[in-house]
Formats: C-alpha cells, sequence, structure tokens
C-alpha cells in the first residue's frame, strides 16, 4: 500500500464534491470527469440517492469526485437523508464544484443553491453546463451572473453531454487541489 501513497514533489491531491439542483447534469459530468460511467444517468429527478466516489489519476494529480444527490427543500424523510448526504460530502471536500444549468439558471442558480455553496474556506468553482444550449450572449451573461455573487473562484462553460471545455474544467480543478499524496493506487 505504501508504494502509491508515495508521489512526486508537487503531486496534488483532493476530494471534489459535486453540488447543484436536480436534472443540472451532476452525474454526466462526474462520468466525464472521472472518464467512465460510474454514475447512474436519467432525465428522472433525484436518481442519485447516496454519494458516489469516483477516482482520476494522472502523474501529476489525483482527484476524487464525489458525485451527491441534487439539491432540494426537503419535503419528506428521503429529502431529508439525500441532505445529509450532501452535507457529509462538503465537510471532508477540498474543493467545491456546483453545477448550473445555463438553460434555466434562475432555478438552478437561486438563493439557496448560492447559500448552500458559498460560506465555505474551500475553492468554489462553478461549471455552467448545458452551454451548447444556449447563445453566446446568453452564456456570457450567466458567466457574469454567477460572477458576481463574489464566491466562485472560478466559473466554466461547459457541455457535459458533448465534452465541451471539461478538460478545461479539470485542469482548473486539478490546479486548486492542495498539495498532497496519491490516496489510491494509480489504477484505480
Amino acid at each position: 500500500m505504501e508504494q502509491w501513497l508515495n508521489a512526486p514533489t508537487g503531486f496534488r491531491s483532493g476530494h471534489i464534491v459535486v453540488l447543484g439542483r436536480p436534472n443540472t447534469g451532476k452525474s454526466t459530468l462526474f462520468n466525464a470527469l472521472v472518464g467512465e460511467r460510474l454514475s447512474i444517468t436519467t432525465d428522472k429527478p433525484q436518481t442519485t440517492r447516496k454519494t458516489i466516489l469516483g477516482i482520476y489519476t494522472t502523474d501529476k494529480a489525483q482527484m476524487m469526485f464525489l458525485d451527491t444527490p441534487g439539491l432540494l427543500d426537503p419535503a419528506y424523510r428521503l429529502h431529508e437523508l439525500m441532505r445529509d448526504e450532501i452535507s457529509s460530502a462538503t465537510e471532508g471536500a477540498d474543493i467545491i464544484l456546483c453545477l448550473v444549468d445555463a438553460t434555466d439558471l434562475d432555478r438552478t442558480f437561486d438563493d439557496q443553491v448560492v447559500k448552500a455553496v458559498t460560506g465555505h474556506s474551500i475553492p468554489l468553482i462553478v461549471a455552467l453546463n448545458k452551454s451548447d444550449l444556449v447563445s453566446e450572449e446568453q452564456k456570457t451573461n450567466a458567466l457574469r451572473r454567477i460572477e458576481e455573487t463574489d464566491s466562485p473562484k472560478h466559473a466554466i462553460a461547459v457541455s457535459a453531454l458533448t465534452g465541451s471545455n471539461v478538460l478545461d474544467l479539470r485542469s482548473t480543478l486539478e490546479e486548486n487541489l492542495p498539495l498532497g499524496p496519491r490516496f489510491y493506487p494509480e489504477d484505480v
């Protein structure tokens, strides 16, 4: 076990929690960032009910992504349990990756979402997903609105489905991870 925990000088590692409203594409982006299909993706809200771990390792970093249930107002016990999953995931996170839907910004980047993702002492990166479905002007306006909250360290337009800007997002996440060891073998 000790052999893979030793990492080269300058190696970065950490937990990245993926948060956002239901149906923003969290699981699709999670799968794209990890490089394989680990999380179920459907159009049905609340498909993800438990936090799912996915690991992506390069020669410079190890990123442990946590796909979480969608942020929502708890209406019954299952919603409360899903909210607890999100709270647990953020407690040990090194980065919060908040996913918002470019086609439904008012619903997916409202006051509740902003409140849930701000106030942490760790970097917040916002991914504007489904950006391929809106005009350049809408994309620019949405990114401006996100950046005006003074919370995100970065705001990046992506399309999890087409892969547009996913590599740029992964690079940004890697650059914002703390220095650290490999927690898992490279082939995991």
